[in-house]
């Protein structure tokens, strides 16, 4: 965090993202669905995901929707800034317009 923080000081990057890793390993194969259960259940509102892909599972909960399938498109939305959702609609505007109008995410 000191190093990213005087790289930003020093015009090196506008910002950066932290994130953290986990890599679990198991003797033999585990069930996914149990795992993505105890994810919806523990992070209701986060997007959920799991991919597989040559006997790996890369599975996580974002607060942001990272892409979108529609039929043979994918789309990606790249976000600014994010924030916990609100209580209700009415709550989910008046924090969206916050973010859009909050000078480090323009």
């Amino acid at each position: 965090i000191e190093t990213a923080t005087s790289q930003i000081k020093e015009k090196q990057y506008d910002k950066v993202v932290l994130a953290r890793e986990l890599l679990l390993t198991f003797d033999g194969p585990i069930q996914i669905e149990p795992v993505l259960k105890t994810l919806l259940d523990d992070q209701q509102t986060s997007y959920v995901f799991a991919i597989e892909q040559e006997g790996k599972t890369f599975v996580g909960a974002s607060p942001e929707r990272l892409i979108k399938r529609d039929g043979g498109a994918v789309m990606s939305s790249c976000l600014a800034g994010s924030i916990k959702r609100g209580v209700n609609e009415e709550d989910d505007r008046r924090i969206g317009l916050g973010l859009l109008n909050d000078e480090k995410n323009l």
